[in-house]
Formats: structure tokens, sequence, C-alpha cells
């Protein structure tokens, strides 16, 4: 039931990640999926893995929220709808979380698995339809989270050492979203991609 739970919880983060134009919102959305996704777990990692990976969380949020306050706060927006992309993910895990049993999945938590997939779904819409570097970083870093919550689903929880790798390739992969979008805005002005740009005009 509780880890259950935290599976919703990630996968409301997921949601939030990419259904909303506020660029603020959406990093709020995805630092509670990467915060919340290590305790769906059994049993919960150490405690000095943990917090290292909830550290490298803050921090990354942190630094993209200096990069949508010091360039612009609003990004390139859901290509079909909030509501219709947020409906997908929902979707994704509820169909997974329902269809894991009926598989014979018992290796790991049938909620990390489906929030993986459903996590997984919000990444892909992110990369494919992204309009601008801040929803094509938070993608690239979704797919990870999915990555890992996967791993966790199908194979149980991982070591210490897993869990200070995914935190350190996390944080990396959110350092050079913050570098990316504040070249491209020292360049153009916004944090538009190049190919989104030419396909308006």
């Amino acid at each position: 039931m509780v880890l259950g739970a935290a599976g919703v919880v990630v996968v409301a983060g997921a949601i939030v990640c990419v259904a909303a134009l506020d660029a603020r919102r959406a990093t709020l959305g995805l630092t509670l999926a990467l915060l919340v996704a290590p305790l769906i777990a059994d049993p919960l990692p150490p405690l000095v893995p943990l917090l290292f990976r909830e550290v490298a969380t803050l921090l990354g949020a942190y630094l993209l929220w200096i990069l949508v306050r010091d360039t612009q706060p609003l990004t390139a927006g859901p290509l079909l709808g909030g509501r219709a992309e947020a409906a997908f993910v929902a979707a994704a895990f509820v169909v997974a979380f329902g269809l894991a049993p009926v598989v014979g999945h018992d290796r790991g938590p049938i909620a990390a698995l489906a929030a993986g997939i459903a996590v997984a779904v919000a990444a892909l819409d992110l990369v494919v339809f992204s309009g601008d570097v801040f929803r094509l970083g938070a993608g690239a870093v979704l797919a990870l989270l999915a990555a890992t919550l996967a791993r966790v689903g199908l194979a149980g929880p991982p070591g210490p050492l897993e869990h200070l790798v995914i935190g350190s390739v996390l944080l990396v992969t959110v350092l050079a979203t913050a570098h990316l979008g504040r070249e491209a805005f020292a360049a153009r002005g916004d944090l538009t991609l190049r190919r989104a740009a030419h396909d308006r005009g």
C-alpha cells in the first residue's frame, strides 16, 4: 500500500512536469518525482546513499530553478495540451499496475515497474515533442528516472553504489541542461530549440 502510494506521487510529479506551461511548476513536479522515487523499494535504501541521491536531486532542482528564473519562466508547453498528455501518463500507470500481476511479475515492487512505465511515457513525450531546452532536459532526466524505476521493478532494489551512480548521473544531466539553456538564451534570447523555431517559421 505504501509503495503504491509512493508510485502515485512519482507519477503525479511526472504529470505536473509534462503538463505544466510554467517551468517553475514543472521543476517542482520533476523534483517531487525524483525525491520520492528511491522510496519505492523493499527494503528501503541505506541512509547514506539515499541522502546523497536526495541532496543531488535538490541541488539539481535549484540549478533548474535558477535557469528558468534568469531566462524565461514559460516553456513551449505540451504539444497535445496538458490534460491529454497527463491522461496518457496516468493511463500508462494504471494499465501497467493492473497487468503486472496478470503476467506473473513478482521480482520487485509492482509500483516501481508501473511508475517506471508511466514516467517513460512522460519522458518520451517531453523528448519527442519538446520545443525548448528546458523540456528536452526534463525529458532526459525523466528517462533516466524511468530506467531506474523499471530496474527496481524487474530486479529488486539497487545497491548503495548504484544509488550513488544514479544520483551522480541525474545531477550531471541537470547540469548539462542548465548549461545548454544558458547558452541558448545567450545566443537567441530564449530557450527555444532551433528545430522548433524553424517549424514555426
